[in-house]
């Protein structure tokens, strides 16, 4: 139920999306490619439930865990833009560890997203691709009985950006997808909220970022379940080319 409530919430966010605009003082180049890089670092916290081997467990891992390097999440973000047309790639690796009564939980996964945005108006634009995913879990129980697996699989998604220059040298960023459709996991979403700081040829960024994804495959001993909602604070750096 709080996740249905979520997803909810997120809806306006979809409808509404964003990461360009025509407002913006880096406006998208009408005789070249332009390219932007930034790497960033996600304090999520992770909660749900799955599934491995048979064996199912509900997990709630602090964003706190990332001071003692049992948690953390390292992501690259790469964009070309020529006229109304942007070309996006990402790039996410993260790791969770939590060890709780007599069960220690591990957690790796990497995601990479490719797709591409068209900017509207208003500094809105519409945006599409496909998500892939790898999921590694370790349950293991008093130190003596593990069970592991992993699955992978794509995920279409299709969403909205948007940016707006409030202030000089001020921006805020908004951005809201949705995924899966059953292709590959039952249903996925993503949305972030945050401002940019100008500084030459350089941007700093903080906002909070959510994700969630529901995905199962197999039964019995084979069944495998990643249904999860990763969120919090996120800060880095976009280099303009």
């Amino acid at each position: 139920m709080k996740r249905m409530s979520a997803v909810l919430l997120l809806i306006p966010l979809l409808l509404v999306g964003g990461v360009t605009d025509a407002l913006s003082k880096r406006p998208h180049s009408k005789k070249k490619w332009t390219l932007e890089f930034s790497p960033y670092f996600w304090m999520a916290g992770v909660s749900g439930d799955i599934a491995v081997e048979g064996q199912r467990e509900s997990i709630d891992f602090s964003a706190s865990d990332m001071r003692k390097f049992k948690t953390w999440s390292m992501n690259l973000h790469v964009e070309g833009k020529k006229r109304n047309l942007s070309l996006l790639l990402d790039f996410r690796l993260t790791r969770n560890a939590h060890e709780e009564d007599v069960t220690r939980v591990e957690m790796n996964s990497w995601r990479v997203e490719t797709g591409a945005a068209y900017h509207l108006e208003y500094g809105v634009e519409v945006l599409g691709g496909v998500r892939f995913s790898d999921a590694n879990i370790d349950l293991i129980e008093e130190h003596i009985s593990t069970h592991s697996g992993d699955a992978n699989w794509v995920d279409p998604f299709i969403g909205g950006r948007y940016m707006y220059e409030f202030v000089r040298d001020w921006r805020f960023v908004l951005r809201g997808d949705i995924g899966g459709f059953g292709v590959g996991s039952d249903f996925s979403w993503n949305a972030f909220v945050g401002v940019d700081y100008f500084v030459v040829n350089v941007a700093f960024f903080v906002g909070y970022r959510a994700w969630g994804i529901n995905y199962s495959t197999g039964s019995g001993d084979d069944f495998f379940k990643y249904d999860i909602i990763q969120s919090g604070l996120g800060f880095g750096m976009t280099f303009f080319l």
